[in-house]
């Protein structure tokens, strides 16, 4: 039996097509391995670079204000790159420090500064701030988050639910009227060149928000120390931070 030239011819033309879409699919991979493999080179960069940046801002802020934060009541948290006016002992149930009452921004319930709350904002706000404008920094920090943190507690009468919308309400007017209070330091305080030089850039990244109770202070037991959970954190969010983020969702 004899075969068709054009039937040959058609065999031959099939067998190219499928040698053709082999080498594309190869050629496919290999795209496929290199851009994975730029993906991962890209993340390591923003890694290490996250973490040399955080790494050098924390330890300015170490530097600056090690001497002042036992004065104060605060602690630097490196995992959140924050600055939490948390009195250092709080971590523990038993201790019973002095003056506590003192080394608190608001009065339970309250959202106006204490004395010692403005005090501590003069004397901390424009060290802070002449950290983090640096040329070193300026151009990474996208957020300078100012959180107000309640403690869980509220009237007996009123449900969880109220409880913790309540007290989302007063972490809010905190976190306002330290950024309001930050405002006054820079209105009236003329020496204060660091504020006025740095204002538009500070309004475009200073944010209030009012976490309610929603991370508490706890005792190593795993109960809530109420008087603790009641602070002022200052936190940075820089833009190796964002970047990093985005690059693992949309892996």
């Amino acid at each position: 039996m004899s075969v068709s030239p054009f039937q040959n011819g058609t065999d031959r033309t099939a067998e190219s097509w499928l040698n053709i879409a082999d080498l594309m699919s190869g050629l496919m991979l290999v795209f496929m391995g290199i851009s994975i493999f730029f993906m991962m080179n890209v993340q390591k960069q923003v890694g290490a670079e996250y973490q040399e940046i955080r790494s050098n801002i924390y330890d300015e802020l170490e530097d600056e204000f090690s001497n002042k934060l036992p004065i104060w009541g605060a602690q630097i948290n490196s995992e959140k790159l924050s600055i939490q006016f948390i009195d250092n002992q709080c971590a523990t149930k038993e201790s019973q420090y002095k003056n506590y009452a003192q080394r608190v921004f608001f009065k339970q319930t309250s959202a106006e500064l204490t004395e010692h709350g403005k005090q501590t904002l003069e004397d901390f706000f424009p060290a802070y701030m002449e950290v983090i404008s640096s040329s070193k920094y300026k151009e990474h920090i996208l957020e300078i988050r100012i959180e107000g943190h309640t403690s869980s507690e509220w009237s007996d009468d009123a449900t969880e639910d109220e409880g913790y919308f309540e007290n989302l309400r007063l972490s809010q007017e905190r976190a306002r009227a330290v950024t309001q209070y930050i405002w006054e330091i820079k209105k009236s305080k003329k020496r204060l060149r660091v504020l006025q030089k740095n204002w538009d850039w500070l309004k475009g990244r200073m944010t209030a928000n009012g976490l309610s109770s929603s991370q508490p202070i706890l005792y190593p037991d795993g109960t809530e120390n109420a008087s603790c959970s009641r602070r002022v954190e200052f936190r940075l969010v820089t833009g190796s931070e964002v970047q990093l983020e985005e690059n693992l969702v949309q892996n």
